[in-house]
């Protein structure tokens, strides 16, 4: 097995998680934001 590859397919998955848990992060925050000021 090619270790670039493995460390690859390895560091792929936490960056899209990393960015999802951002995305939700500010998605919520912007929900509770208008339900605040609503």
């Amino acid at each position: 097995m090619n270790p670039a590859l493995l460390n690859q397919h390895g560091t792929y998955p936490i960056e899209i998680l990393g960015g999802s848990v951002l995305l939700i992060s500010v998605v919520l925050t912007l929900a509770w934001l208008v339900y605040l000021y609503r």
